[in-house]
């Protein structure tokens, strides 16, 4: 389907994608059969700590006493994270997730090219990741939508009639070496 193929490409037919809606929905589900409590509502606004150890998370109107604590809060993260890890790394960068519907289209894999990653969902919506530029937020909008649409358009034209059916735009964590931060706070157990 890729109208100008690249003079390189790379197909990696052994990796696959998970549908982050699905996945949400499964961890909640295996986490409460696993006895876990949902609340909402609240906002972390730090942690307990005593004797060097982590023995709680603040919230908006208690505390919830922890054993352990993962910190998994995305563009969140280092705002709970800057008493315990001021130097984290976490850097934010906008980003926009841009719904498209076509009249005959759909995916076997991720196209990754020209700035954007394609992919499609399970109810046939195309979901296409892009970077953002600043400036006031519908007009920002309004011309992602024109311009994924052309270049979907110009990249994938077996696509037919595609229309763009939402622009989200939100901040996107990241680190400068592009790995997950997988560590503990220094001095507090």
């Amino acid at each position: 389907m890729i109208a100008n193929p690249p003079p390189l490409a790379v197909h990696f037919p052994r990796e696959k994608a998970v549908d982050v809606q699905d996945a949400y929905a499964l961890l909640l589900r295996y986490a409460c059969n696993a006895g876990a409590q949902l609340i909402f509502g609240q906002k972390v606004l730090g942690f307990e700590v005593t004797g060097g150890r982590i023995t709680g998370v603040r919230l908006t109107d208690r505390t919830i006493a922890a054993d352990q604590v993962v910190v998994a809060a995305g563009a969140e993260s280092p705002k709970i994270l800057r008493e315990l890890i001021p130097k984290h790394g976490i850097s934010m960068s906008p980003a926009a997730l841009i719904s498209l519907r076509a009249d005959a289209c759909s995916l076997a894999h991720i196209v990754d090219g020209d700035g954007l990653e394609i992919r499609s969902r399970k109810n046939g919506e195309l979901i296409v990741a892009s970077g953002v530029e600043d400036g006031p937020e519908e007009e920002i909008k309004a011309d992602l939508a024109r311009d994924v649409l052309a270049r979907v358009c110009h990249l994938l034209p077996a696509v037919i009639n595609p229309r763009v059916t939402g622009v989200m735009i939100g901040q996107r964590p990241f680190l400068a070496t592009g790995y997950p931060l997988v560590s503990s706070a220094p001095d507090v157990e």
